[in-house]
């Protein structure tokens, strides 16, 4: 299964530049019991905290030559503990609303 997480993975983040350093044998552990809705999302926002890091530092200064960065390890692992967080909520909020006689 997590052969198939990875070739999903590399699927997705095939639209993003990503850092030839990036695990994804690691982020496949880390993601496991993800959907691969909840893992397109996730490589979704790592790929956008590296596009707000880039408009940010744009707005302080102006450089043409500056790229946004490549999706790096730790972007990646701050979307996982995003969207496990979310999974979390949506989860509690579940339980909340289920009727125990």
């Amino acid at each position: 299964m997590k052969m198939f997480c990875i070739c999903f993975l590399k699927h997705v983040l095939y639209l993003f530049k990503v850092d030839r350093h990036v695990d994804l044998l690691e982020v496949a552990q880390e993601t496991d019991g993800f959907s691969g809705s909840d893992l397109k999302e996730m490589c979704r926002d790592a790929a956008l905290l590296c596009v707000r890091e880039y408009v940010n530092s744009a707005s302080e200064e102006s450089h043409d030559e500056d790229e946004i960065r490549p999706v790096q390890q730790q972007d990646l692992q701050r979307a996982i503990e995003k969207m496990k967080k979310s999974k979390d909520a949506a989860f509690q909020n579940v339980l909340t609303h289920v009727c125990l006689d």
